[in-house]
C-alpha cells in the first residue's frame, strides 16, 4: 500500500499541509512528488521516519 496525495499523508500522520511539505523539504520526510504532481509515501518508511531521532 501507498500513500497517494497530500491529503492522504497528512491524514495518516495527523499534519497539516504546511508542516508535511517542510519535513519533506527540510528533514527528510520520505515522501516524494511525482512527475503527475502527487505526493507518494511509503507507509512503513513514515514509520521508521517517526521513530528516528531529528536533530
Amino acid at each position: 500500500m501507498i500513500l497517494v496525495g497530500l491529503d492522504a499523508i497528512c491524514g495518516a500522520v495527523g499534519a497539516g499541509q504546511i508542516a508535511v511539505k517542510r519535513w519533506i523539504r527540510d528533514e527528510g520526510f520520505p515522501a516524494r512528488r511525482c512527475s503527475d504532481g502527487k505526493y507518494r509515501a511509503d507507509p512503513e518508511s513514515v514509520r521508521k521516519w517517526f521513530g528516528r531521532e531529528r536533530g
